[in-house]
């Protein structure tokens, strides 16, 4: 069987050490989601009875203009605790991730004068609580997420269904039952998306701490099919950086979007100038996997319609995909253009994970 050079051997070992402890968050995540959203509900759902009694002791305009600002005092609670509840579960993550980076990076503590990097939960959590994500801490994340949701919703059914001659009292009941569904769908998203940003928070602090054996990193994105319209599955973004390398500190930002999984695998000086004395290895391959086109959500289960495993990046596998999936991934524009030779793969993004127009592509 055809042979690793050392180089390709360090890669593919940091992709595996990587989709691993991937898979291990996944479940995590999942099992976290299950105790975070039965507390939303069961919350919204006690919240929803101090409305309905609150509304029968106010008068008709009363209620219009009050039940706005009673719906923000009586949520304040839940947002607090969906606030602590995600933190939780991102600070644990990330404390559990370091010492799995420490393990990686250093090829099971192989590596001669590697330095060990230790971050409690504490320290991340310290981290989240007051350090902006995207333009927002956690805790105005979550407002926002009410903001946008529940509250939007109350507003409108206010202005619309009065005047449909509607009672307030089934009217709230109805528009928070609907709300739900929205504000679970921002906390899956919230949860994910810290989840992940400490997986990768714990990777740089690792970086960081080695930089001396640090060439450059990798992204690594996951080999899964992707819908461009509905963005289920991996985005076109992710897909098209796949592959590509960058210097330490420089590059995309990880998580690139909300619910992104990708992650930055780290190439290090080679295993002689490690002082690791390993002999080779038979050829493997990243695993792929073909799943149903759906959003992945609170740990719903997406049936996998094909799997195996593949030698290169996304853009080499996106090759190997039917005309159908080519299309899906990318958009049907974009891919006529990779297809045609046009552009290739990797061009479809700039040096920031920002997609390209099709009228830049074609300039």
């Amino acid at each position: 069987m055809q042979k690793f050079t050392p180089d390709q051997l360090q890669r593919i070992y940091q992709i595996a050490r990587n989709a691993i402890l991937r898979y291990r968050l996944d479940q995590y995540e999942d099992e976290a989601l299950k105790t975070i959203l039965g507390t939303l509900r069961k919350s919204m759902r006690e919240q929803e009875k101090v409305l309905d009694r609150w509304m029968s002791t106010q008068t008709q305009v009363e209620r219009g203009e009050a039940l706005l600002a009673e719906f923000d005092a009586l949520t304040a609670g839940i947002r607090s605790r969906l606030t602590d509840d995600i933190l939780d579960v991102s600070s644990h993550a990330g404390a559990w991730a370091t010492a799995e980076h420490v393990s990686i990076l250093s090829f099971g503590g192989l590596t001669s004068g590697f330095n060990n990097v230790s971050l409690t939960a504490e320290q991340f959590r310290q981290f989240f609580a007051d350090t902006p994500l995207g333009g927002a801490t956690l805790a105005e994340w979550v407002d926002k997420a009410f903001d946008s949701t529940a509250k939007a919703q109350l507003r409108e059914a206010l202005n619309v269904g009065v005047l449909q001659g509607e009672g307030i009292r089934p009217l709230v009941k109805r528009v928070l039952g609907e709300s739900l569904g929205l504000t679970e769908r921002e906390a899956i998203t919230l949860t994910r998306t810290y989840v992940q940003s400490a997986n990768v928070a714990a990777i740089q602090a690792v970086q960081n701490a080695n930089a001396d054996i640090i060439k450059e990193w990798e992204w690594c994105s996951v080999l899964e099919n992707g819908n461009a319209a509905t963005g289920a599955g991996v985005c076109p973004r992710c897909a098209a950086l796949d592959g590509q390398r960058f210097k330490l500190n420089e590059g995309p930002p990880i998580p690139l979007h909300p619910r992104c999984r990708c992650y930055p695998v780290t190439i290090t000086k080679t295993w002689r100038e490690l002082g690791i004395d390993a002999d080779d290895l038979e050829r493997v391959a990243r695993p792929y996997a073909e799943r149903e086109d759906l959003p992945i959500d609170a740990g719903g289960r997406r049936d996998i319609l094909e799997h195996g495993f593949h030698d290169g990046d996304y853009a080499s596998w996106w090759k190997t995909r039917s005309k159908d999936f080519q299309d899906r991934v990318i958009g049907p524009r974009r891919a006529e253009l990779v297809r045609a030779g046009t552009v290739s793969f990797h061009d479809l993004v700039d040096g920031q994970g920002r997609l390209l127009t099709l009228k830049e592509l074609l300039r």
